[in-house]
């Protein structure tokens, strides 16, 4: 009785145009919450009333004139017709991408900001991710091999990816050599894999590979870069408990900070000196496309984080590890650069210096050097 009810057999016959209109709306919505920032506090409500109009419109106009044969009343003209439109369609769709969708509509500026999302690490499918076997053999992506014996080491997950051409300039630029042990989606923590259940690559096998590989060839310094948030909390499902977890139950009740301290400790207790950072600031949108989009329609180019948001957001158990270590690790605030008292940059003079809304580009990386110079120069000395 309750699919009987009007309602209901009205929803079902504009269903499919409903289905039809609710994409182009749902793509415009998206365009339109990245220009203007207050603009989502109505949308599901334009959203929903504009595509059940459009979708009873079409149902009026179009299906029933159709299926009363007042238009096409022949099934031939209905087929010379659908051939007429699927060739203009896929001319145009064609050519569309034999174009890649006509750059020259926009200025080089707009351009610029839209491309940013292509400055990352060009050595990514290389060096990110290695295989087991490589670990195991030492045979993973080196700094500056033609300057000797790696001497450092990079590891963490796609936040230290990011880092890696920055690590490569400065390698170069002091004639210093260390391993590019980064695999995304792998915090740099030792018991601890990826809590996404579809994930693929292995974080417990191969971070177990890669602190041997440190201890193999005798890396005595180390970088950790990471998206160390969600160390709080006492569920194991993510985390290989085992006798390691003796000595820090009474310290630390939440078992993935116990994690990150036991990796700590291990690394110091084999006389490894490490640099932590820090995670920089993160975003709510991809800052190339909000600053593309209203550079493209005139717009308040401006977007940037506020400073209060992101320390209100620096996990709390990253905050206790930098309480409880800060005088056996440095550790390394990208936000001393990307941020000033009220707000943190997503761009710098004209350029976005993030390729996504959580990592920065290789121009947001390069801007750290300042910070982690000093540490190359050390490195050279030595």
């Amino acid at each position: 009785k309750i699919l009987s009810l009007k309602p209901i057999v009205f929803i079902g016959l504009i269903s499919y145009s409903l289905y039809l209109w609710h994409w182009p709306i749902f793509v415009y919505e998206s365009y339109l919450e990245n220009i203007y920032s207050e603009f989502h506090t109505y949308t599901a409500p334009i959203m929903f009333i504009s595509s059940f109009l459009l979708a009873w419109a079409t149902y009026h106009f179009v299906e029933q004139p159709v299926r009363r044969k007042t238009v096409f009343a022949s099934r031939r003209s209905i087929f010379v017709f659908s051939f007429i439109g699927l060739v203009l369609m896929g001319s145009f769709g064609g050519l569309t991408i034999y174009k890649s969708g006509f750059p020259q509509r926009f200025s080089e500026d707009t351009l610029r900001l839209a491309n940013a999302d292509k400055n990352s690490n060009p050595k990514r499918d290389e060096c990110d991710q290695p295989s087991i076997d490589r670990i195991h053999r030492s045979k993973v992506c080196q700094f500056n091999a033609t300057s000797g014996k790696p001497s450092f080491a990079l590891w963490g997950d796609s936040h230290a990816d990011v880092m890696a051409p920055l690590f490569e300039k400065l390698a170069h630029k002091y004639d210093a050599n260390g391993f590019v042990l980064t695999a995304r989606g792998c915090k740099p923590i030792l018991h601890m894999e990826n809590p996404d259940k579809t994930f693929k690559y292995n974080c417990i096998r191969d971070n177990q590979a890669f602190f041997e590989l440190i201890k193999r060839e005798n890396i005595r310094e180390i970088f950790l870069v990471g998206l160390f948030s969600d160390l709080l909390g006492t569920d194991t499902t993510n985390v290989e408990m085992g006798d390691w977890y003796a000595r820090y139950k009474d310290t630390y009740k939440d078992v993935r900070l116990a994690a990150f301290a036991n990796t700590l400790d291990l690394l110091i207790e084999n006389n490894v000196k490490i640099h932590i950072q820090i995670p920089f600031p993160v975003a709510d949108k991809d800052p190339h496309r909000v600053l593309a989009l209203r550079k493209r329609f005139g717009i308040d180019t401006d977007y940037s984080i506020p400073r209060n948001e992101f320390d209100a957001i620096l996990d709390e158990g990253m905050k206790v590890i930098i309480e409880h270590y800060q005088d056996k690790v440095d550790f390394i605030n990208p936000s001393n650069i990307l941020c000033d008292a009220s707000k943190c940059m997503t761009e710098k003079d004209g350029e976005v210096l993030y390729y996504n809304a959580t990592h920065l580009n290789n121009t947001g990386a390069f801007l750290l050097e300042p910070l982690y110079e000093h540490y190359f120069a050390k490195l050279n000395s030595k």
